[in-house]
């Protein structure tokens, strides 16, 4: 294989192209070769990363795999490659394996985002200073309201200012890339909102909440270190980053208190001391905790809590012109594209099989459906595309249960569906599980597809698990309790100083 990688040095001095890519990987079946191929790459390509970055990239525009993130992960610590090559390579792999519902390592991602963090703050000299009653919430994105974790950042932000009585400023940091810089064949980039770049003042229920977002343009680790400043400015008593992946909020550490919350059920990825874990610690958790714990961070068990938009107007099956003897079983989600694969498209098709008169009704964003679902009769025989909708809660009515795919995320969608009394069907270790409880949580596919069917005929199950969803959804919206237990926690300077907050 020498001769071949030695070609493609040649014409990477002038201009190396796609063609060149699959030149060379004509020689090898990645379905078996996957590790053979990596080893090479590693051998022939050792003296130049960006040239094997580009080259896997290009594998992964149809193969996905685990080792492939593995394998980005270490050059993540590359130290070769620049901070802003290496930051945008890890949440590349980060964003990869979220949507692509691919288990990374939580060692490995540590100790990756560990070096990044290491990187970014080693020329860092800070002075402490005195805190003041005040709180700077940190995420990597804020959107608009139909997107699930900016109504989350900006419920807590008025909580805190509002209830509890802090100055918040919340600050998006833009620390996951908006646009593909370095090049690489397959990326992920951020949606961001170019309208809130500056100081902002924005209106929430009634109130003012000071938010600041950088220039979108031209954002490099002196873009981060500035962030880092004006933080330090605001003299906080405590960063709260939620989401977790921020060096920015992380780097606030060498001056005052920082504490993590995952937009997810998982362990945070954060040099934080204060890990937040969004549920119970079980026994599968336990080498996880303690490898955090020998590491200085303490682990906080909460709950999480959804903030829903509020109802304009019930929509009917008129409007999707679904008739009424359909039984409409709902997939949501945002990237269905990669979510719908070929082993849940199978369970579907003999769900729909077994069941009569259902109709699958597809709600988020599907890219390329109609081509797709041509790929599966069956399928789209029964089966609609209701595309993106504003508000689910006012499309959930129209529906008699929701099923979740084999991925990660999707929790937020299957609070809006109980929240409706729309019971849920899903396979556990994922959002959806954690927040929907065990009531709905499905060991394998055969009960799985033995649950949908007796939604369909068994009408006092359904009715019995129609209360148990809206049971469920009543307990998942109290953020203020579960904000007064964090500060409890962490907090101890100003909070409950001359105000009874415990209840």
């Amino acid at each position: 294989m020498e001769k071949e990688y030695l070609a493609l040095l040649e014409k990477a001095k002038t201009n190396v192209n796609g063609k060149d890519y699959r030149l060379l990987l004509e020689n090898y079946n990645m379905d078996l070769e996957t590790v053979k191929f990596i080893k090479d790459v590693k051998l022939y390509l050792k003296e130049f990363p960006k040239l094997q970055v580009m080259l896997v990239s290009y594998v992964c525009v149809e193969n996905y795999r685990k080792e492939f993130i593995d394998f980005f992960l270490d050059l993540v610590r590359d130290k070769r490659l620049e901070f802003d090559y290496c930051r945008y390579l890890y949440y590349q792999v980060w964003a990869m394996a979220f949507r692509l519902n691919i288990k990374v390592e939580y060692k490995k991602l540590y100790q990756s985002y560990k070096k990044l963090y290491m990187n970014f703050t080693s020329n860092m000299e800070i002075t402490l200073a005195e805190p003041e009653k005040c709180i700077v919430i940190i995420t990597v994105q804020m959107l608009n309201d139909k997107h699930g974790p900016t109504r989350n950042t900006l419920d807590h932000a008025y909580i805190l200012q509002e209830v509890f009585g802090y100055k918040v400023m919340i600050i998006s940091t833009l620390e996951i890339p908006i646009k593909d810089n370095f090049s690489m064949v397959t990326s992920f980039t951020l949606n961001y909102n170019k309208h809130i770049e500056g100081a902002k003042l924005i209106r929430y229920q009634g109130i003012e909440l000071m938010c600041y977002q950088p220039l979108g343009e031209n954002y490099t680790q002196k873009t981060m270190y500035k962030l880092v400043g004006l933080i330090y400015n605001q003299k906080p008593c405590l960063v709260y980053n939620m989401g977790g992946n921020s060096l920015v909020a992380d780097a606030c550490s060498k001056f005052t208190q920082v504490m993590t919350l995952p937009f997810g059920y998982h362990f945070p990825v954060s040099m934080a001391k204060n890990l937040i874990l969004p549920r119970s610690i079980t026994e599968a958790d336990e080498n996880e905790v303690s490898f955090y714990k020998k590491r200085g961070h303490n682990i906080l068990e909460s709950n999480f809590m959804f903030k829903l938009k509020e109802v304009d107007r019930y929509n009917t099956r008129k409007d999707f012109n679904i008739p009424e003897d359909k039984y409409v079983v709902a997939i949501v989600g945002t990237r269905l594209q990669a979510e719908i694969k070929e082993e849940f498209v199978e369970i579907l098709n003999r769900i729909i099989e077994l069941v009569p008169a259902i109709l699958i009704v597809f709600i988020g964003e599907f890219k390329l459906y109609e081509e797709r679902i041509q790929q599966y009769p069956i399928l789209e025989a029964s089966s609609k595309y209701l595309g993106m909708q504003d508000n689910l809660k006012e499309v959930f009515p129209i529906c008699d249960l929701y099923i979740n795919p084999i991925r990660r995320g999707g929790g937020t969608s299957a609070v809006e569906a109980l929240s409706e009394g729309v019971p849920v069907v899903t396979f556990g270790n994922c959002d959806v599980a954690f927040a929907c409880g065990s009531d709905f949580v499905c060991e394998d596919e055969e009960q799985y597809i033995e649950k949908v069917i007796k939604y369909r005929t068994d009408k006092s199950f359904y009715e019995e698990q129609k209360q148990n969803a809206l049971r469920r959804a009543n307990t998942l919206f109290d953020t203020e309790g579960m904000l007064r237990d964090l500060l409890l926690q962490v907090e101890t300077k100003y909070f409950n100083q001359g105000e009874n907050y415990e209840k």
